[in-house]
């Protein structure tokens, strides 16, 4: 993931421990100790950038190897992923358009509870099928002259009877 992911640690590391420093300087006995910081602020910022959650949660328990640490980077990672959401993207997506790299969306358009893709976003306008008995020379040319994965096969009195995918072919 371009060495994202280990700096973002790093960077929030340093942070958090900057944070748990100044505190203890100021309210020394009131308050913990600043390697606590340092795993939220990891958290944080690691949650803030990639918008992991129950992963990025037990990445860091794993880390500590403390599960008394949950709740604090459970709320950590919530509260970080819908800030980060509210001032840019995750740093995949933006690798992503970066590198000019086609991706399906990650959000679907809904019909109330029903997430859905109109069959004219999807489907190419020009059907190209197949019989269920094909001459060869036939279709190679359909191989050569279209970029579809896959077609439908027909029976000759046009009923629908399976699909195809271009590697079988």
């Amino acid at each position: 993931p371009a060495g994202l992911f280990v700096p973002t640690l790093v960077s929030g590391a340093a942070l958090g421990r900057l944070v748990g420093l100044i505190l203890n300087s100021f309210a020394h006995g009131y308050v913990t100790n600043s390697g606590m910081y340092a795993l939220l602020g990891a958290a944080a910022v690691l949650g803030g950038m990639s918008r992991m959650t129950i992963c990025g949660v037990v990445i860091m328990i794993e880390a500590s190897g403390n599960s008394s640490f949950l709740l604090p980077l459970m709320l950590i990672f919530a509260s970080a992923r819908y800030m980060g959401n509210i001032f840019n993207e995750p740093m995949y997506d933006l690798q992503i358009k970066l590198k000019n790299m086609n991706f399906l969306q990650s959000e679907m358009p809904t019909v109330g509870l029903l997430n859905y893709h109109p069959i004219s976003e999807i489907m190419h306008k020009r059907v190209v099928t197949l019989y269920e008995l094909q001459k060869v020379d036939l279709l190679v040319d359909i191989l050569k002259t279209t970029s579809h994965n896959g077609f439908p096969i027909i029976s000759r009195s046009g009923q629908l009877r399976g699909f195809i995918l271009r590697k079988h072919l």
